[in-house]
């Protein structure tokens, strides 16, 4: 790619203090822009990391004039998934993990849907240990292709899922024009990026989801703690989809998005945190605002509050001794 060039698509890395994470993300982005060039750039905003990652990116810059790195003089939080896509020149920018990997039919699959006309790809993924030596989830969404007409109809099929980066690629200037005090209302449920996705989703005309997992995300590498995780999934996820209502989507669609995050995500930790022997206390007191009007509620959460740990820790073992078998462990 030449400096006067655009590229359609701009994969934009935020990153802090990961540079042996980050080698393993931009060699398997290699990988796959390989056949995509010069449509494809790679941008780096580098949040004031105290490791090596200046000295790590100055090697990658070497040898491929289509990555860019930037750094910030402090660190900005979580603010920087927001400055690196300001940095990009793409048509299109993909907000990823810099602790994530790409499978190489990954990029060319993305511009493949960019180009039918789609203003935001959604790209199913699998999820695997720190170390990539365990596959701990095959495919966290449904494996087949879909297309949506109207983009909003993909809050009840993804719920949270989209929260999370390094899966959703989007016009550029439809994500640019979502303002700072929208996305700033979300900052301390950590739930800024799910918001500005459905926001963008409300603007797009059409999108496309790839059933096929393609990204590959490490587990394990930032566990979130209890409070910050009911910070998330419950009063983030909630807030976010209850003022999706102003941006078009219908109350059913938002019914749906949060009865995923209940099936999804609050009742198997419920049943975990129950199996490990962590305290439920003012776990209803909490939930019961939310979640009050939804039967899943009563009858998958409240009765996980009082069942016996054994019940979940049984459990637990004959769905990893299944799992074992029927997927045998690649790196």
């Amino acid at each position: 790619m030449t400096e006067s060039s655009t590229p359609l698509l701009s994969i934009c890395i935020p990153t802090y203090n990961r540079s042996r994470f980050l080698r393993e993300a931009l060699d398997s982005i290699i990988a796959s822009a390989s056949s995509c060039l010069p449509e494809v750039e790679v941008v780096v905003s580098d949040n004031a990391s105290p490791d090596d990652t200046p000295a790590v990116m100055a090697e990658y810059q070497a040898r491929y004039t289509w990555i860019r790195y930037y750094r910030n003089e402090t660190n900005i939080g979580e603010a920087n998934f927001y400055h690196v896509a300001q940095l990009a020149k793409g048509e299109y920018v993909w907000i990823f993990g810099d602790d994530d990997k790409l499978l190489p039919p990954a990029i060319p699959a993305v511009i493949e849907r960019i180009r039918a006309g789609n203003d935001q790809v959604i790209v199913n993924f699998s999820v695997w240990a720190k170390e990539f030596d365990t596959l701990r989830v095959p495919a966290a969404c449904r494996t087949t292709d879909l297309h949506f007409d109207d983009p909003k109809n993909a809050i009840g099929l993804f719920g949270a899922r989209l929260g999370f980066i390094s899966i959703v690629a989007m016009k550029k200037s439809l994500m640019a024009s979502i303002s700072e005090a929208e996305r700033d209302l979300y900052y301390e449920y950590g739930a800024s990026f799910l918001y500005v996705v459905y926001a963008v989703a409300a603007l797009a005309r059409r999108s496309a989801y790839i059933g096929e997992p393609l990204v590959l995300c490490r587990s394990g590498n930032s566990p979130m703690p209890p409070q910050l995780w009911d910070k998330f999934f419950i009063s983030g996820t909630h807030k976010v989809f209850e003022n999706m209502s102003a941006k078009g989507y219908s109350s059913q669609a938002i019914r749906a998005a949060n009865n995923y995050v209940l099936r999804t995500f609050v009742y198997p930790v419920m049943l975990a945190r129950k199996r490990d022997g962590v305290s439920g206390k003012g776990e209803f007191s909490f939930m019961r605002p939310y979640y009050q009007s939804y039967p899943r509620f009563w009858l998958l959460c409240v009765p996980a509050l009082l069942i016996p740990g054994w019940m979940p820790q049984i459990a637990t073992r004959i769905v990893r001794a299944i799992r074992a078998r029927r997927y045998p462990q690649t790196a």
